[in-house]
Order: structure tokens, then C-alpha cells, then sequence
């Protein structure tokens, strides 16, 4: 129950006063509009900002400064988790669990170890799935993919997450929604974050009686 609710609150974005993270004077620039589906921006140890124009990849660098990537189902994507070395080789971390293929990493995050985690959705790509799982994995050092957290079909008929988000949303004054399997929402009082999500338990609880 509680590795539901922590896989379907993955997006939702809580918005605080603008002015504790920006100064009152900050302007926006475009610095570039052409793409088609920008993601994944990371700044890199060069001060550059890299990031993806093909949807469903978030990038990151480690501490040796290697671009980490999810790559997804859509168009040009490969349905692993990359690294490209500094001296421009791309190789995989990982490409399966089980030896099924990945559905389509999306979000990834490293911790302190170096070890790199993520998400395993499905929002595109018309490849047969191997997976009957939307999960979240670890990749460790050794390269052995660890699974975290999954939510079968099942699941998400019965706690869907557009319902989950919005349950929470209401609780922090705003709103939100989406399909049952990807929703978002944000909210004006982050100050009732905590208590909300500590409601949620007992929500899914009441929909898996």
C-alpha cells in the first residue's frame, strides 16, 4: 500500500512563494525555442546546460562528471540507462531486470553512493512490453539492477494516481489530476504537505477494502 501511494506522489510539484527561490528582480530569457519535447536539463561540470529534445529522458552527471541518462520507448530512444564517458563513448548501465527490457526509463536521481535510481513507466513508444510492472529500480556500482518499488495493472484500476493527486492537492489549496496511471497537481500552502501525505495511507487503504 505505502509503495503505491510513494510511486503515484512522484509528481506532484508543490509551488511556494516565488520570492524563496528567486530574487525579486530575476527576469526570464529564451535562450532557445526550437525544439519539439525538451527534457531532462542538467547543468554540467562545465556550466553548461545539457538536455534532451526527444521526451521521456532525464539526464544526469555523476561525480567523475559522466552524463548519466534514462533513454525511453519513443523515437530514438533505447529503453536503457546510459553513461557517456568524458571522452565521448556511450555505453549501458543497464537494459534489463530479469532479463526483460525496461518499459521506458523516465526520471532518474543518484545518492551519495553513486548508485543511480529510477523510474520505469510507459507514456510512449508502440514496443511490446516485457514488464507487467511500472517500477522504480537501483543500479548499483556492480552494475546489479535492484527493484524498488512496483505498481501492477491492477493497482492502478483500483488507486488511480489522478484521484490520489488531487486527494492531495485539495489539502494544500490547489488541485490536480490525470490518468491512472500519470497525473500532476500543485498547491499554494506547502505548510499542509506533511499532514497530507500522511492522509494518504488510509485513502488507498480505503480503495484496496
Amino acid at each position: 500500500m505505502r509503495i503505491i501511494a510513494a510511486l503515484l506522489l512522484t509528481a506532484i510539484p508543490i509551488l511556494a512563494e516565488d520570492s524563496k527561490f528567486f530574487s525579486a528582480d530575476a527576469k526570464v530569457e529564451k535562450l532557445w525555442g526550437e525544439g519539439s519535447f525538451t527534457e531532462g536539463p542538467c547543468q554540467g561540470p562545465d556550466g553548461c546546460i545539457y538536455f534532451s529534445d526527444i521526451g521521456n529522458r532525464i539526464m544526469k552527471f555523476d561525480k567523475e562528471g559522466r552524463l548519466i541518462a534514462c533513454e525511453g520507448a519513443n523515437t530514438g530512444g533505447n529503453r536503457r540507462i546510459s553513461i557517456t564517458e568524458k571522452d565521448g563513448k556511450v555505453k549501458s548501465l543497464a537494459e534489463t531486470y530479469m532479463g526483460k527490457r525496461f518499459n521506458s526509463p523516465n526520471d532518474l536521481t543518484l545518492d551519495s553512493k553513486g548508485r543511480v535510481y529510477f523510474t520505469d513507466p510507459r507514456y510512449t513508444g508502440n514496443d511490446k512490453l516485457e514488464l507487467d510492472t511500472q517500477s522504480v529500480y537501483r543500479i548499483d556500482a556492480d552494475g546489479k539492477v535492484t527493484l524498488i518499488a512496483g505498481v501492477t495493472p491492477d493497482a492502478t484500476a483500483r488507486v488511480k494516481a489522478g484521484e490520489l493527486v488531487n486527494y492531495v492537492a485539495q489539502q494544500v489549496g490547489g488541485k490536480g489530476g490525470g490518468r491512472p496511471d500519470l497525473a500532476q497537481a500543485g498547491g499554494s500552502q506547502p505548510q499542509n504537505l506533511a499532514a497530507a501525505l500522511e492522509s494518504v495511507a488510509a485513502w488507498v487503504a480505503s480503495k484496496l477494502s
